[in-house]
């Protein structure tokens, strides 16, 4: 529940445009009839976009181009995916699973005997709503150094 779609390594445009830059590097390494045949196709693809209204996706016939072009679209899907993210973990849900999170996590490491004892006793509500009354009852940290 608390997981959201991607890890945050999911979300890295470096790491999105490493399979595509196999892309790249075969244009890099084109001898010069494949370069032509390849603006031969450009331009063939070109002339049916004008004449017929074809949409067609011109593929980038430079090493630059190509480079530009992953280096764009892998941005774009690391922005929507960091919003996905972003908003997952804004969720009502998710927020009430990490304060719980957090609760249980300080639960295990009290040092309150009450606290102890009922976690021992596997009573974990009863833990919780100890340490969530100590919290409360306990003033902040840096709140005596302001009255002094």
């Amino acid at each position: 529940m608390i997981r959201p779609p991607w890890k945050r390594s999911d979300c890295r445009a470096e790491l999105l445009a490493r399979p595509y830059l196999h892309e790249v590097h075969k244009l890099e390494s084109q001898t010069g009839e494949e370069k032509l045949a390849a603006l031969l196709a450009a331009l063939i693809m070109r002339f049916l976009a004008i004449l017929f209204g074809v949409r067609v996706e011109i593929p980038p016939l430079t090493a630059q181009a190509a480079r530009q072009q992953i280096e764009e679209k892998a941005q774009e899907l690391a922005h929507a995916r960091q919003e996905v993210v972003r908003a997952h973990f804004e969720t009502d849900g998710v927020q009430a699973a990490l304060k719980q999170r957090r609760l249980l996590r300080s639960c295990l490491v009290s040092q309150n005997l009450a606290v102890r004892q009922a976690m021992q006793a596997e009573q974990l509500e009863l833990a919780m709503a100890l340490l969530g009354k100590q919290k409360q009852t306990t003033p902040e940290r840096g709140a005596n150094k302001r009255e002094m």
